[in-house]
C-alpha cells in the first residue's frame, strides 16, 4: 500500500514505529525500497512525528489541493483502490 500514497496524493507521511532498534531497522529498509518522490520521516515519538507534520505540512486554507495525475497513474490508483476494496470486503474464513 505504500508506493501508492504518492498515486493518492499524499505528499508527507509520518511513520511512528516501535522504540526497538529491530523495528526501527525494519522500518528504514522498507522506506529505501520506496519509490522516491514523497516526504517521509521516521518516528518513535508520536508528539515528535505530529510536531513534524505540523512543521513541514503544506498550508491548504481551501481544501485538499487538486492533484495532476497522468490517466496512467490515475489508472494504476483506481486498479489499487479496487483491488484493496475487494479484500476488505472478502468473507473471513474461519480456522
Amino acid at each position: 500500500m505504500l508506493p501508492f500514497l504518492s498515486l493518492a496524493g499524499v505528499e508527507q507521511f509520518a511513520w511512528v514505529h516501535a522504540a526497538d532498534l529491530r523495528s526501527r531497522d525494519m522500518a528504514e529498509d522498507i522506506v529505501q525500497q520506496l519509490p522516491q518522490g514523497m516526504e517521509l520521516a521516521l518516528f518513535a515519538d508520536i508528539e515528535q512525528a505530529v510536531t513534524w507534520l505540523q512543521k513541514n505540512g503544506a498550508d491548504y486554507r481551501s481544501g485538499c489541493a487538486a492533484l495532476a495525475r497522468s490517466a496512467e497513474a490515475e489508472a494504476r490508483l483506481a486498479q489499487f483502490v479496487h483491488i484493496l476494496s475487494e479484500q476488505l470486503h472478502e468473507p473471513e474464513v474461519a480456522g
